[in-house]
């Protein structure tokens, strides 16, 4: 009996998780905090399917620490964007690991184009991100959801707050945070 009402109640949660990551649409940028064995990327995997079975494209990147270089991580970036970018904005997006991160201007130039670019809505999955702390990635991250077309949006699932200065996120409203107590 308690395994049964303790089941129902994970289901309850969830339920509610779900509810609150589908009325985020007008965030860009949503967070999921919460330590190892919470169920982050299963919530993920079944806001995913949600969103897919709605006609909304999604790109899933799962980090390790290896692409905490930024050449790397733009091109593990590119590689997952592709269907969505096509195949000009892929290499457009690889490109920009060419370009030194300090080029904060042509690469917010490039990106807004870009992502400005892309025929449709989507939703950008990234799982395993606090293995992420080199600034560069955090500054292109930051410019990346700040050029992100109506309707789009990226989730980063990290076991702690990533460090990509959220207060300016939050304050215009385009930031959801779902930390542990959520789950």
């Amino acid at each position: 009996f308690r395994e049964e009402r303790r089941r129902a109640s994970v289901l309850i949660e969830r339920t509610a998780l779900m509810k609150a990551l589908m009325n985020s649409s007008d965030a860009r940028l949503v967070t999921l905090v919460a330590g190892p064995g919470f169920g982050k990327t299963v919530v993920m995997q079944q806001y995913q399917e949600s969103l897919r079975a709605g006609g909304t494209h999604v790109a899933w990147m799962t980090t390790s620490i290896c692409d905490d270089r930024y050449e790397r991580f733009l091109t593990a970036l590119s590689r997952v964007m592709s269907e969505i970018l096509g195949e000009a904005g892929s290499a457009e997006l690889s490109g920009l690991a060419r370009i030194a991160p300090a080029g904060e201007q042509e690469i917010a130039g490039t990106l807004r184009d870009m992502l400005n670019g892309a025929n449709q809505p989507f939703v950008l999955f990234i799982d395993g991100f606090e293995v992420i702390k080199n600034p560069e990635i955090a500054l292109f991250m930051r410019l990346f959801v700040s050029f992100l077309p109506r309707g789009t949006q990226v989730l980063l699932a990290p076991r702690r707050n990533p460090c990509l200065l959220l207060r300016s996120f939050r304050a215009r409203g385009e930031l959801i945070q779902i930390d542990q107590t959520g789950f």
